[in-house]
């Protein structure tokens, strides 16, 4: 039996990242940044300027989670 998933792509995407675990010790920037609801450049522009704590592993990009809830909750990431 073939599936009913009509939705685009983009759409299955997005829905996915609403389903992210919350015990995560952080997100890629596309994650990041669909918790935030900011656009590409202003999650570059918060990675560039400090905004976010971010670290490299390997290359792959990881913003952490303790500075997103600290940024939300305007407090200082520890």
């Amino acid at each position: 039996m073939q599936s009913n998933d009509t939705k685009a792509p983009a759409q299955r995407t997005a829905t996915v990242q609403q389903h992210i675990p919350e015990d995560t010790f952080g997100y890629r920037p596309d994650e990041a940044r669909a918790r935030l609801r900011v656009g590409k450049t202003k999650m570059a522009e918060m990675i560039r300027e400090g905004v976010v704590e971010s670290v490299l592993i390997g290359r792959t990009r990881i913003v952490t989670r303790r500075s997103i809830e600290a940024l939300l909750f305007g407090q200082q990431a520890a």
